[in-house]
């Protein structure tokens, strides 16, 4: 962690005025965030008991529920997912059916044509690579590896492959989707460093952020985050309602705003 602050210091542009880059300090400034996101998994698991979101053990079957519910709502790709292992019991059996066929399926959902030309090339190119219908081999492979080989795959990009390792593979991966890096912009992981994850697109955030949040942590923080970010940290915060707002830089630097605006009102 130290190491990848001082390397990419383009990211933490507070890191030498807070630290000198001193060892000793920067790793005090490590040890304050750990806390933090300590404090905040916590109470977010508590906060939200019922952390099913419909995620597989399967690899195969993780990565094509993720793959469908990329700009999807929630609820309409799980009922997807299920439609398509009704209509495809095997992998093999979506691999051979016309595009057409498939798109019939994932279409009810307003998935394009595109997603089910995708799915049946995936099956194809994990067919080509394993000699059959599964990733099961994944779980002997390195996390780069494993990585590198899924986004090579259309449709699959970096935060796909992060669901496999954490959710199929039982890696400590860190998956970053909009609710994520809203929640942690908001709260402002780092910010002491000056890392501004607001200016971020959960793209940029997922290569930033991969390395921040604390190994132990990630499973659980992730779950939470994105419960939290579709219940009460949404586009439009529900801030007064929120479990965590006394750790959230957003929240403190909007009450000062109010209190400012009540004092020298317009």
């Amino acid at each position: 962690m130290m190491t990848h602050l001082l390397e990419n210091q383009g990211l933490f542009p507070l890191m030498e005025q807070r630290t000198g880059n001193v060892p000793a300090r920067v790793r005090n400034l490590i040890n304050r965030e750990a806390s933090k996101q300590q404090v905040l998994t916590r109470i977010l698991q508590e906060r939200y008991p019922d952390r099913d979101l419909g995620n597989h053990t399967d690899p195969l079957d993780e990565l094509i529920y993720i793959m469908i519910s990329r700009r999807t709502r929630e609820g309409a790709y799980q009922n997807v997912f299920r439609r398509l292992k009704a209509r495809f019991p095997d992998w093999g059996q979506l691999a051979g059916a016309e595009t057409e066929v498939i798109h019939a399926v994932i279409g009810t959902a307003g998935m394009g044509s595109q997603r089910a030309a995708d799915l049946k090339q995936v099956m194809g190119l994990i067919h080509d690579q394993f000699g059959l219908y599964s990733l099961d081999e994944l779980h002997d492979w390195t996390d780069d590896r494993v990585e590198a080989f899924l986004t090579t795959l259309p449709g699959v990009g970096p935060k796909t492959a992060y669901c496999v390792l954490m959710y199929a593979l039982g890696r400590a991966a860190f998956p970053v989707d909009v609710h994520n890096l809203r929640v942690l912009a908001r709260v402002g992981v780092f910010r002491e460093a000056g890392l501004d994850l607001m200016r971020f697109d959960h793209k940029r955030g997922q290569a930033v952020l991969a390395d921040l949040i604390a190994p132990g942590l990630r499973h659980s923080l992730h779950v939470s985050l994105v419960l939290h970010g579709r219940e009460v940290c949404q586009a439009r915060p529900r801030c007064n309602g929120c479990a965590v707002n006394h750790l959230c830089d957003f929240y403190r630097t909007t009450q000062l705003q109010r209190s400012g605006d009540s004092i020298h009102p317009t």
